[in-house]
């Protein structure tokens, strides 16, 4: 552990309990420095005062010169006592001491920490400081996360202002702040990272973390790519660069995904195969979910264009990043368990989708852009929906309700029996895109327009390999081709390709 007290004492010009008063008087022989477990001796240079104040002091106080009291051996040479960091971890330290590079990095991580905590108990200068601190995040390994504690607010660390690597793995790290440096590539494996922080100030072109659980951990730095996978969140801040993304087996509780003012507006959050437990606020321009699961109440607040691909959605709101923005959200190969809230005006687009019983999306003025192999169960009620694609392969369940609402293109091998259409644009009157092979037995249309746009589009009137069945619907006051005269059950191209088998105009 740090000895913190050994700074009071060597400011205050005391001895501590490692080095007792001068058994011998200083003669003539020039100073050395040598360790109580090896008679190899370490010449001192006029540069050692700059290298550490502290052995510089050390020299003065054998001279007398401040009075500080430090522990000889018979020749006047100065004890330090490497049993407190171990032989490899001083030696290192007098090695750059006297001018030799030492070889910090052929070190194992126990003698690396060791190095660290003397480089700051005998105050070295910072070029040392940045070398031992770099040398031990670069390959920083212990035996496992159960076994192996690193509490760095014990080892004090100065990394210096550009790190081309951190890689740590099988640990427990504690209390570890970065800030103020760029690390080029930075990667955690099978970790437990516990109140740690990189600071606003730090930045990260590539940060990878893997099968690590991350307490209280505040990522607050910029980071260009971040990716995270098989991790535990809980109580984490995540601040998005370009790309973020989380994978495989991944678990959020009480997560915040923050930005700086100063970061970009354009980024994307990619969650795949992973679950959310309690709500959160995307401030992500897009995001691509895909096999996700939501908790009960989770909230979705914030992205612009969502992708939610083989998710399950119960209790999830969106609601959009800017008021002017509209929100784009696609599903695809997905159930939505509950009713879902919608930003107004969003684009929507869904294919293989399933509806289960109640559940629907509300929404202002929603526009559906795609529409593919959507089932849904239970009647619904669409109020002022634009279908800006085709509806394809749906089953509405009887009893819903469409009001206002525009199917630009028409629809295809639809089902949608004692359904109530009220002033809907059934389609547009461009070629192929009628109403064809749909099922409307027993529906009612109360001001509905069919072929609105014809005969401005130069197309024809239904044909008969478009067939759909009418029989037993109702229509009131509807239209065909702009015009509610034009609305005859007895136009031979009309009855070709509907079945208008006991259908009433009311």
């Amino acid at each position: 552990m740090f000895n913190a007290a050994y700074h009071a004492k060597r400011t205050a010009g005391g001895s501590t309990n490692l080095h007792v008063q001068a058994k011998h008087a200083f003669d003539a022989v020039q100073p050395v420095f040598i360790m109580r477990s090896t008679l190899e001796e370490w010449t001192t240079s006029p540069a050692i005062k700059h290298q550490s104040p502290v052995l510089g002091r050390m020299l003065d106080g054998i001279t007398k010169q401040d009075g500080l009291h430090v522990e000889t051996d018979s020749h006047g040479r100065i004890l330090l006592d490497d049993t407190q960091f171990g032989f490899q971890a001083l030696a290192a330290f007098l090695n750059f001491c006297t001018g030799k590079d030492p070889e910090l990095r052929s070190l194992p991580t126990e003698h690396l920490i060791e190095a660290c905590r003397c480089a700051d108990f005998y105050d070295a200068c910072p070029a040392y400081r940045n070398q031992v601190s770099a040398a031990l995040l670069e390959n920083m390994k212990g035996q496992s996360h159960e076994v192996t504690t690193m509490d760095f607010a014990h080892v004090r660390i100065s990394p210096g202002a550009l790190l081309q690597s951190i890689c740590i793995s099988d640990l427990t790290m504690k209390n570890l702040k970065l800030a103020r440096c760029h690390i080029v590539t930075a990667l955690f494996r099978d970790c437990v990272i516990e109140d740690c922080i990189f600071d606003a100030s730090l930045s990260t072109t590539t940060l990878s973390i893997i099968d690590s659980t991350l307490n209280r951990f505040q990522i607050c730095s910029h980071c260009a790519e971040a990716s995270f996978s098989k991790c535990q969140f809980q109580s984490c801040s995540i601040r998005g660069g370009k790309d973020v993304k989380i994978e495989d087996g991944c678990k959020l509780t009480d997560v915040e995904l923050c930005r700086n003012p100063n970061d970009c507006t354009e980024w994307t959050l990619e969650m795949s195969r992973s679950t959310v437990m309690t709500s959160i606020e995307i401030p992500a321009s897009n995001i691509v979910l895909c096999d996700v699961a939501f908790s009960q109440g989770c909230r979705l607040y914030g992205a612009r264009d969502v992708k939610l691909k083989s998710c399950v959605l119960a209790d999830i709101r969106f609601s959009c990043e800017k008021a002017d923005y509209p929100c784009k959200l696609e599903v695809s190969d997905s159930t939505v368990a509950a009713p879902i809230d919608l930003p107004a005006h969003a684009s929507i687009l869904l294919d293989d989708v399933v509806f289960l019983e109640g559940a629907w999306f509300n929404c202002e003025a929603p526009r559906i852009t795609r529409w593919q192999q959507v089932r849904i169960d239970g009647p619904v009620k669409l109020d002022e929906v634009t279908f800006n694609d085709r509806v394809e392969g749906t089953c509405f369940s009887p009893h819903s309700v469409f009001e206002n609402c525009n199917f630009e293109f028409g629809m295809g091998n639809v089902a949608a029996v004692e359904c109530i259409f009220k002033s809907c644009k059934m389609d547009s009157g461009m070629k192929s895109y009628h109403l064809s092979h749909c099922n409307f037995v027993g529906s009612e249309f109360d001001n509905c327009a069919f072929l609105p746009n014809y005969p401005s589009r130069g197309t024809s009137l239904y044909e008969a390999q478009e067939a759909s069945n009418f029989s037993f619907a109702t229509f009131k006051q509807c239209t065909l081709m702009g015009r509610a005269s034009s609305f005859k059950f007895t136009d031979p191209h009309l009855s070709a390709a509907w079945n208008l088998h006991d259908a009433q105009l009311v």
